[in-house]
């Protein structure tokens, strides 16, 4: 699924990423998964 793929990569972002990205990148990871499931 593309949505699980978009997840797969930004997790493999996030562990390159510095800590401050890291953190936005896991909030914007947390809040995508949010709007899939408010979807659903």
């Amino acid at each position: 699924m593309p949505s699980n793929f978009l997840n797969l990569n930004s997790y493999k972002f996030c562990s390159l990423a510095f800590p401050i990205l890291k953190f936005l990148c896991n909030f914007t990871v947390i809040f995508i998964r949010l709007g899939v499931i408010a979807k659903m």
